[in-house]
């Protein structure tokens, strides 16, 4: 982190005091997101967790500071899991003096799968504990080189969370001139480093009419088609680009979008096959549900279409305002045509653009392990079980719409 970094100017800097003057610039953006307008509304509720790598070096050794390797650079005491970019906008001053006092200590070794693997059990706490909404956004800095294991070792474990929806944005920490400046590659040059092909590796692909890829359009970037999240950083300015687009593209989604206000309600779409409507009755899943309703919770079905209504833009207008989908699956589902090519994909595309939560429950053993966004995503219930197959008498099948209702609840909760 202390070798050297120019700018375009031709100045030269050390890699940790352009990260830290990147981060100014990314909190200065977050403090302007917060302050009106729809952006006011989104910056409380994208948080933040810091972790570093590194620690554990000759500095430490000589002041006899122990502790874990990887660390959260936001973690001060009393404060939350994960800090909202309005609160870190507006204490700056004191998280980025605690940032500056951790540095002399981040020379050590490049532990990348213990980094990777605390992140993973930080989202999912985050998770368990109801406090975010996909997508996550994972940014990682680094020279490539681990050195807690293989680079096999540090991809499996991104693509474990890419798998799980997570964005990882990838930036290859460097002074050698591998890479066109502000270009996206959609593969790997044979020259390249084995470092840069493992930080290439881990990036997330670049969706071509996201947020994000508008951003680097705006900021002159290239991309190839099938471009990944992934970048060498070789000069201050693109870090600080790279490191804004973890923030910009929430505040250009506010700005095209709006923000829904909090006292909005909850509006949940349910897909399903025709051959499983029993479980819209009152006297089912649905009907147990219906005291969401009195907090706010609306659901969207097709049996509210009226008679002479076009049918199709309906649905498809709800898939557009729904916060939740709930998936109601068996093989009558997975054989839908409509459900599959037509909610399924307005559902994960809404999921990639703004968070949108898929809920799927497991109706009856299917074919649900061929279908990629349903293995991986967590459903209801776990542990291979099926509502029909393993909750067949009345108590226990309340006592699974129960758990339902509580977790809709919840990212209810999250959402608003």
């Amino acid at each position: 982190m202390m070798t050297s970094i120019r700018s375009e100017r031709g100045e030269t800097t050390s890699r940790l005091q352009s990260l830290q003057e990147s981060l100014d610039e990314l909190i200065g953006r977050a403090a302007e997101l917060s302050r009106a307008g729809p952006g006011a509304e989104i910056a409380p509720r994208f948080h933040l967790f810091a972790l570093a790598f590194g620690f554990g070096g000759p500095l430490s050794f000589f002041t006899g500071r122990g502790g874990a390797v990887v660390r959260d650079l936001l973690e001060l005491p009393g404060s939350p899991p994960t800090v909202p970019i309005s609160k870190l906008a507006d204490d700056w001053t004191t998280y980025r003096r605690h940032i500056e006092g951790l540095a002399p200590e981040m020379l050590g070794g490049t532990p990348m799968v213990e980094a990777f693997d605390v992140a993973q059990r930080r989202l999912d706490d985050e998770s368990a504990g109801g406090r975010f909404a996909p997508p996550a956004i994972l940014f990682v800095l680094s020279d490539g080189d681990p050195t807690d294991g293989s680079a096999e070792d540090v991809v499996a474990r991104a693509q474990a969370l890419k798998s799980r929806g997570v964005v990882i944005i990838s930036c290859l920490l460097t002074d050698q001139d591998l890479t066109d400046p502000r270009t996206l590659y959609a593969a790997p040059s044979p020259d390249w480093s084995p470092g840069a092909r493992l930080m290439f590796d881990v990036a997330s692909p670049l969706p071509p009419e996201s947020a994000f890829a508008t951003y680097f359009r705006e900021y002159g970037w290239q991309d190839d088609p099938g471009a990944a999240l992934f970048t060498q950083i070789n000069q201050s300015e693109t870090l600080s680009e790279f490191l804004n687009a973890v923030v910009t593209p929430a505040a250009q989604d506010a700005k095209a979008n709006g923000v829904r206000s909090r006292s909005d309600g909850v509006r949940v779409f349910v897909t399903y096959s025709h051959a499983d409507a029993k479980y819209l009755r009152r006297d089912s899943l649905l009907g147990y549900l219906e005291s969401l309703e009195s907090e706010g919770f609306e659901f969207l079905q097709d049996t509210d279409i009226v008679t002479g209504e076009e049918w199709d833009s309906h649905i498809r207008h709800d898939l557009e305002r729904a916060d939740i989908v709930l998936a109601l699956v068996s093989q009558s589902f997975l054989n839908s045509k409509y459900c599959q090519d037509v909610e399924i994909e307005a559902a994960l595309e809404s999921r990639r653009a703004r968070g949108t939560v898929i809920y799927p429950i497991i109706l009856r053993p299917c074919d649900w392990r061929t279908h990629s966004w349903l293995a991986s995503t967590q459903f209801q219930p776990r542990d291979g079980k099926t509502l029909e197959g393993d909750f067949r008498g009345q108590a226990k099948r309340d006592q699974l719409f129960l758990h339902v209702l509580q977790e809709l609840r919840a990212i209810g909760t999250r959402l608003h």
